[in-house]
């Protein structure tokens, strides 16, 4: 049974396609990974060094409250000043709390994106250099309309539902059966047999 002309060409054509878009919903998922891995790093850092700096700063403000201490046993400071330090002292906790809870959600989320235990312990640098560019925001955005997977990936959609109707339209056509045949006919001569048979759908 042969399929009539062009129609395999067809089907061969869509899998093609179906398989470029898979492989396109592939590169999707992976950028996607790494651009969640790239902006947890970052976050990460940001808590990091917050910390750091928090921190620094209630060393600080311990040395100013235990000098203003000192003044108000002298009678040379006001103990208003005492409680200033020390609610800024309660500020900064809290916000020590808050980068610290940060810091271990991006450790977390870093280990799950990687695909390690949990519980790993992943240090982020308090300096980081910036990077240079490699090129302007236009030429990016131009390659990116150019080469973002999920383009590709719906362009081979919209080629591939486009084949999908060609072969529909040439499912009107019928295919064909080629068949042949050789018959032992004893005494009398062999008889040979050639056969082409058409399949016509019951709705024409």
């Amino acid at each position: 049974e042969m399929p009539f002309p062009g129609k395999q060409k067809l089907r061969g054509e869509i899998a093609g396609k179906q398989a470029d878009s898979e492989f396109q919903e592939y590169l999707t998922v992976r950028l996607s990974v790494v651009a969640r891995l790239k902006q947890a790093y970052h976050e990460l850092h940001h808590a990091t060094t917050a910390i750091a700096f928090t921190v620094r700063y209630q060393e600080l403000l311990q040395s100013i409250l235990r000098v203003s201490e000192a003044r108000y046993a002298t009678g040379k400071s006001a103990q208003q000043d005492i409680f200033k330090a020390q609610t800024q002292f309660s500020i900064f906790q809290a916000q020590l709390l808050r980068y610290q809870q940060e810091q271990r959600s991006k450790r977390i989320q870093i280990n799950e994106l990687l695909d390690r235990p949990l519980g790993g312990i992943i240090e982020a640098p308090l300096d980081v250099d910036a990077g240079e560019m490699p090129a302007t925001l236009e030429q990016m955005l131009a390659r990116a309309r150019a080469t973002a997977p999920v383009l590709l990936r719906e362009r081979n959609n919209i080629e591939r539902s486009e084949l999908s109707a060609n072969l529909a339209r040439k499912d009107y056509y019928p295919d064909y059966t080629l068949s042949a045949g050789y018959f032992n006919q004893g005494a009398m001569p062999p008889m040979f047999q050639f056969r082409v048979d058409f399949k016509l759908p019951a709705y024409f």
